[in-house]
């Protein structure tokens, strides 16, 4: 019979051996290795802070007697001083522990068996689909076989065509490219420059007439300054504005000014129409009577401009200033004549030339620039044509066109041979991609139910473990204490 101090130290080692496998009483797990407690588990535990899973006891028992485990001489000693604690002890671990464990093994082997009929039934399922795949892949090959054979027949034909094409066009003096074929390899036709044209033909470049930007900026200067002069003048005639005072009426000085830029705007638009006209009659080559008229009428607005301009000047602004300067100058020098008003017409014609001449220039480039761009392109177009003519009827080049429009047509049997074998494949990729779309996939592992029930008898079996050995440890310390 064993001791009481053989009793204690056996306790107390069984009790050290509990708790170093139970929790410390914390969240926090044991210094053990986690893999070493589920082993078999399926769905990694939930982690604390640190990164680490949580332990929930010692590792599970296997289904054996409780006579072949190591607790079989603690539960012989127990059961001399507490008979009852030692057989519901040993009753538990019958009827409980083995039980959860052989529950558990029954449960995984359920799970795995239904893991390899689900496997299997789905590899026969895919089994199934790989052949009926290799079925229309077949039925696929044996419809394209004929249109195959064209085209691998053809394929020698169209190399045949390029190399008879790069032989024919070199021959002509042209570069062959044969993923581009086409006849500017041979006819190598570059159109010749339209000022070149221009100077053959003795016509003026007029694309330059729109790079001068500096007649612009002075027509436009000039008319703003002309129709302000204009404006003012015409109210000092008329008494609208005074000599004195220029703006006594501020409105009325608006007036004036508005009532100048609108002449000066017509006055410049007729100009410019009339002068236009006559460039685009002259240039078009027209007879002289379609053109003449209007460039008399341009000459006769210019100089009624010119003259209407010098007058309305010399009376007004012009005139008011040359007035007082002769005036001081009689004052000082005791003499007013004035030239008859020479200085204030050269003045007023100062404004008005710029203006007009600007006017009549414009209209002169804009009336000639259609015609004379407009019969470069012809005779641009004439020199293409006779060139395509004259190079089309070389022998070498007939010849290097022929093989080309051959190798043109080449392709074009090739592309349609393609569409039709394309036409021929499209139902059989359509079924076989719907046969990919129905394989079962084969499962490496198993899904997360099957996981959890299997996870489930694991706590469950280590749960009444768990509350075994808490029981076994009580009745140890019990019977130690009751022995002290």
């Amino acid at each position: 019979m064993m001791s009481l101090k053989d009793l204690a130290g056996t306790g107390k080692a069984l009790v050290s051996d509990v708790l170093n496998g139970n929790r410390n009483g914390t969240d926090e797990p044991t210094s053990r290795d986690p893999s070493g407690f589920a082993a078999h588990e399926q769905i990694a535990r939930r982690q604390n802070k640190s990164g680490r899973g949580f332990l929930y006891g010692p590792p599970l028992v296997e289904d054996v007697p409780l006579t072949d485990t190591p607790y079989a001489q603690t539960l012989t000693v127990l059961r001399e001083f507490d008979p009852l604690a030692a057989d519901h002890l040993h009753a538990r671990w019958e009827t409980q522990i083995r039980l959860s464990v052989r529950t558990l093994h029954q449960v995984r082997s359920e799970e795995e068996t239904r893991l390899a009929t689900q496997n299997a039934r789905a590899a026969s399922e895919n089994a199934r689909i790989d052949g009926e795949i290799e079925r229309s892949e077949q039925a696929c090959r044996a419809s394209c076989a004929s249109l195959e054979e064209q085209r691998e027949a053809h394929a020698e034909r169209i190399n045949e065509a390029h190399r008879e094409a790069a032989k024919t066009v070199a021959a002509a003096g042209g570069e062959y490219d044969p993923n581009a074929p086409s006849d500017t390899s041979v006819l190598r036709i570059v159109p010749r420059d339209l000022r070149s044209i221009a100077a053959g033909y003795g016509l003026p470049w007029v694309e330059q007439d729109h790079a001068n930007q500096m007649g612009k900026v002075i027509g436009n200067v000039a008319t703003v300054g002309f129709g302000a002069l204009f404006g003012i003048s015409l109210g000092l005639i008329l008494n609208f504005l005074h000599s004195g005072s220029l703006l006594r009426s501020p409105v009325m000085f608006l007036i004036c000014i508005g009532l100048g830029a609108l002449w000066a705007t017509l006055s410049r638009w007729f100009l410019h129409t009339t002068a236009f006209q006559a460039s685009e009659r002259f240039y078009l080559g027209l007879e002289r009577r379609a053109w003449l008229p209007f460039a008399l009428l341009t000459v006769g607005l210019f100089l009624i401009t010119l003259g209407l301009d010098a007058s309305v000047g010399k009376a007004g602004v012009v005139g008011l200033a040359h007035a007082k300067r002769a005036s001081l100058l009689s004052t000082y020098r005791g003499d007013n004549r004035d030239s008859d008003g020479t200085v204030s017409i050269l003045v007023a014609l100062a404004f008005s030339l710029p203006y007009a001449g600007y006017a009549v220039w414009e209209g002169f480039q804009g009336g000639r620039y259609h015609p004379v761009m407009n019969r470069l392109k012809a005779r641009q177009d004439q020199e293409l044509k006779m060139t395509d003519a004259h190079r089309r009827s070389l022998p070498e080049v007939q010849t290097a066109l022929h093989a080309l429009a051959m190798v043109r047509d080449e392709q074009r049997q090739r592309a349609d041979l393609d569409g039709r074998i394309e036409a021929v494949r499209t139902p059989y990729r359509q079924q076989t991609e719907q046969l990919r779309q129905q394989r079962v996939p084969v499962l490496d592992r198993m899904d997360e139910p099957a996981c959890r029930r299997i996870d489930e008898s694991i706590l469950q079996a280590r749960g009444l473990q768990d509350d075994w050995t808490n029981d076994l440890t009580r009745a140890i310390q019990g019977c130690a204490g009751g022995l002290r």
